[in-house]
């Protein structure tokens, strides 16, 4: 079969070949959860939703009124997680059940009210950049809660590819 021949085929079969290829891409879509490393590194869509939940908050519309009847749009933070990679799991650790070990550092931006007197004024944001580890203990994933001295041990001792960044200011 030379080239030309190849080339018609596929000219002709263009609808079976569109439809193949979206049932191949839904499949590995479907897969992706299932197999972690399908798509490269990241948390189990488990972890990712309870830190996400965990760090973003949310400004209420019905919070404050810019003027009478009118509510200011509510605004949500967002949560950028990037997964560093596999930290060692010490012997210790080991004997306590935790059989792995992802090291992730999170990027947080939420929105806050500044105030002037007791009045609330202007929505800002604030972001900040927390190094953490996640570790599966006895078939259940822990998050610890944002300490950056307990983080920054758990970094070191777990051997995290990169350097820890220290929180800029602890989570509310």
């Amino acid at each position: 079969m030379n080239f030309q021949t190849l080339r018609d085929r596929i000219v002709q079969n263009r609808t079976r070949l569109i439809v193949l290829a979206l049932i191949v891409l839904g499949v590995l879509w479907l897969l992706s959860d299932s197999l972690p490393d399908l798509f490269g590194n990241h948390l189990p869509s488990a972890v990712e939703d309870t830190i996400t939940r965990r760090y973003a908050t949310c400004i209420n519309p019905d919070d404050t009124p810019i003027q009478y009847n009118e509510a200011r749009q509510p605004e949500c933070g967002r949560v950028d997680i990037r997964v560093v990679g596999a930290g060692a799991v010490p012997p210790e650790a080991q004997a306590q059940g935790i059989t792995q070990a992802i090291c992730y550092k999170v990027a947080i931006q939420n929105p806050f009210w500044t105030t002037q007197a007791t009045t609330r004024h202007e929505v800002v944001w604030k972001s900040r950049t927390a190094s953490k580890v996640t570790v599966l203990q006895n078939g259940a994933w822990q998050i610890y809660p944002d300490r950056s001295d307990v983080d920054e041990q758990r970094w070191a001792a777990y051997a995290c590819a990169e350097t820890y960044e220290s929180l800029t200011g602890e989570a509310p």
